[in-house]
């Protein structure tokens, strides 16, 4: 049996995402180990994995946490300002790890001996961990939590709602999203930021050069948030939520890989009237847009949810911080800071959510339909999935007001395909999830 280790980003969704293929992996009997940054522990330490921590001079504990208040609009020079810092930080820290400042993490891997490094690809330090694996002589694959892919792959990049079409006029727009896209990132890093860029090609080459890694094996042209390298790469979705054709030779889809035992929030359920189904509504475990947004979009949910006392309406705000500024909630709306949302799913008709890949996965695979208001990143491609295949339908959360999301909710209530759609869905994540496919690629690859 093998030493496995992953290297994760510290956020909810990362770490979800790697939770039952962990599971799966100790209980074949591998020794499993998680790998990061000091504040990735107490994502970690819940759930009973040995947590190894390093670079903790330059990440201490609450390095991540320590950003402006999500109660302060994200357009503020604060929040501009100290994502600038962060940025130039990292940007310090990949030319310390050139100059050689990797003793710690290679102190790790000698200790360990890992056989497979597993790094959840779509967050920015996603390359950071695949080059010191690749300087370190171990294998290493990446493990998709998105479906981030490349541009020549002829899929749009997943921060759009856009859906391919086999004419020329959609690879005309796929092409040109793409462009766009990176044009975008360009205007953000080299002017916004003052050339503070971590996608800069020369500071990557120059790291991967001092790690011994093939400067032209780079693709810089991803919409992940990271450059990637030429490694296997492990899908945590099902092949049928995708778009027909989004093929790549090194991409494998296995299962959803949903957790149905991970340790969830405490929750009143003697609140729920059990003669009355449940619409369940979160929009994700980050805060990344205005407060007033957030305030506005749960004020109109709670105004649709009065006009329908025959449903139970469960609202979880996440870390907006307005749980206690929603003004008069009816009696049957519970509002949470967090829920627990598989259990919810298992018992609700409907959520309303933003449109992340865990949650539309939670969803698929509890054949649930879905109302999406994607706010951005991954939800504008997921959202774009979740309409073609029928799952759900997607609304603005910039232009939402309770008559537009009665009208959403009333359509999804009104039209059973969503409800079939959904179930078949779910069938066929369940199938997909019993036959342990990422469980069974792991094994393979490590032969």
């Amino acid at each position: 049996m093998a030493v496995i280790g992953f290297c994760i980003h510290p956020i909810t969704g990362s770490v979800h995402a790697t939770l039952k293929l962990a599971k799966q992996l100790r209980t074949a009997g591998h020794q499993i180990y998680y790998l990061g940054v000091p504040d990735c522990e107490e994502y970690i330490d819940r759930y009973g994995f040995d947590f190894i921590s390093v670079f903790g001079e330059w990440f201490p504990r609450g390095w991540l946490k320590n950003d402006p208040s999500p109660t302060v609009s994200k357009s503020t020079l604060k929040t501009f300002f100290w994502v600038r810092e962060r940025m130039r930080w990292v940007n310090k820290f990949i030319q310390a790890l050139i100059k050689g400042e990797d003793k710690e993490f290679v102190d790790s891997i000698r200790r360990l001996q890992p056989r497979l490094i597993i790094i959840v690809a779509t967050h920015y330090d996603s390359f950071i961990w695949a080059l010191l694996s690749y300087k370190a002589g171990i294998r290493c694959i990446y493990l998709h939590d998105t479906l981030c892919r490349s541009a020549g792959d002829g899929m749009p990049p997943i921060t759009t709602g856009i859906v391919p079409r086999k004419t020329l006029f959609s690879r005309f727009i796929v092409t040109f999203s793409w462009k766009y896209l990176f044009f975008k990132r360009f205007l953000y890093q080299e002017i916004m930021m003052r050339g503070v860029n971590l996608y800069s090609k020369r500071l990557i080459r120059n790291f991967a050069e001092s790690c011994g890694y093939p400067v032209d094996e780079i693709d810089f042209h991803t919409d992940m948030l990271a450059p990637k390298l030429n490694l296997p790469e492990l899908v945590l979705c099902p092949s049928s939520f995708d778009f027909p054709d989004a093929v790549n030779t090194r991409r494998y889809y296995a299962e959803a890989s949903i957790d149905f035992e991970r340790k969830e929030a405490e929750f009143p359920w003697e609140k729920i009237d059990p003669c009355h189904p449940i619409i369940y509504c979160a929009l994700g475990s980050l805060s990344i847009l205005p407060k007033k947004v957030y305030q506005r979009f749960f004020q109109g949910v709670i105004r649709v949810a009065d006009m329908h006392p025959e449903y139970n309406w469960v609202v979880a705000t996440g870390e907006t911080q307005i749980l206690h500024e929603l003004g008069i909630v009816p009696c049957n709306v519970i509002i949470v800071d967090v829920a627990p949302q598989m259990a919810l799913l298992q018992r609700a008709s409907l959520m309303i959510n933003h449109g992340g890949t865990n949650t539309v996965k939670e969803c698929m695979i509890s054949g649930v339909p879905i109302i999406a208001f994607p706010i951005g990143f991954d939800t504008y491609g997921n959202t774009a999935r979740v309409v073609y295949h029928g799952l759900g339908i997607k609304g603005d959360i910039r232009k939402i007001n309770p008559d537009i999301l009665d009208d959403l909710f009333q359509k999804i209530q009104s039209t059973p395909s969503f409800q079939v759609r959904a179930s078949i869905m779910k069938k066929v994540c369940i199938e997909k999830e019993n036959a342990q496919l990422a469980l069974n690629f792991i094994e393979t690859f490590l032969k």
